[in-house]
């Protein structure tokens, strides 16, 4: 009688050729979880990549970026509601005195489309290379006016400033950066006044500024913007720079080199040239000679 196998025998190699040869042996858990934490990374690289497809694909375009003189802030909002309906725009706007601006500007901020109450910014970003000449378009003109609260009951005017009794101040932007300071400026010599009124003068951030200054009644007087006055009832006009030859503020647009919209920088810009845009534009108090390239 043949005698039973031993129980180790049970475990014996099989032999060359038999099915159990090529099973798969068992994996450790140390190997389980390596094999577990690669298909775990391989997918999230998988997912990763779909989740940033998904986002290109359904996130909005980049916002054209505007840098704004201060006197279009009552303007310009409706001017871009006008142009959203005709074109993919959807901007981010950043009001300040155009000096400000120009300096931002030259210090590379990324803005793509640069409104200047003043051509001298402009020109000057086109000659460092900073703005694209072809750009350059005269938007609108305006009118440098002296205003007063109304409460002040002013006899004042252009030529008789000199007249302004030394503890009374006059309100003007700071001619070093702000536009309708430098034309006020103009306008005070061409009137043999400037050099009188230094001491009386407050030097303003920018033109809204100096018009806050006559609505709060802190200053006798301040030389703005005809069309900042239209929404300032508390503000009534002493007198027009209108003599031959006075300063002409000109509202300037250009492209600049460090925005990344420029094809639709450039749209923007025909847009406020046409017909619509100028139609805006003289019902806030603008005028339109000189408009153009």
């Amino acid at each position: 009688m043949t005698p039973p196998l031993a129980p180790q025998a049970l475990f014996l190699r099989p032999p060359a050729g038999s099915p159990l040869r090529s099973a798969p042996r068992p994996i450790g858990p140390k190997k389980a979880r390596q094999n577990t934490a690669l298909r775990v990374s391989r997918l999230s690289a998988v997912l990763a990549v779909l989740s940033t497809l998904f986002l290109v694909a359904c996130s909005p375009p980049p916002q054209l970026s505007i840098g704004s003189a201060a006197s279009l802030r009552a303007v310009l909002p409706e001017l871009m509601e006008a142009a959203s309906d005709g074109q993919d725009i959807s901007p981010s706007i950043s009001y300040a005195a155009s000096g400000v601006l120009r300096r931002q500007v030259e210090a590379g901020a990324p803005i793509d489309v640069f409104l200047s109450a003043s051509a001298e910014e402009v020109d000057a970003l086109i000659r460092e290379g900073r703005a694209t000449a072809g750009s350059r378009t005269v938007l609108a003109s305006n009118q440098l006016v002296l205003v007063a609260h109304r409460a002040e009951a002013s006899p004042l005017r252009f030529d008789t400033l000199g007249e302004l009794p030394a503890d009374q101040l006059l309100a003007i932007g700071n001619p070093d950066f702000v536009p309708a300071g430098r034309s006020g400026r103009s306008a005070l010599e061409q009137r043999k006044l400037w050099a009188e009124l230094q001491d009386r003068l407050l030097l303003a951030s920018d033109v809204t500024a100096a018009l806050a200054y006559a609505r709060r009644r802190e200053v006798a007087a301040a030389i703005v913007y005809a069309t900042d006055v239209l929404g300032a009832p508390d503000v009534e006009v002493l007198d027009r720079a209108a003599w031959e030859g006075a300063p002409a503020p000109l509202v300037v647009g250009v492209v600049t080199q460090h925005g990344s919209e420029a094809p639709r920088a450039a749209e923007l810009l025909a847009f406020l040239e046409g017909p619509e845009a100028a139609a805006i534009f003289r019902a806030h108090g603008f005028s339109r000679a000189g408009a153009g390239r």
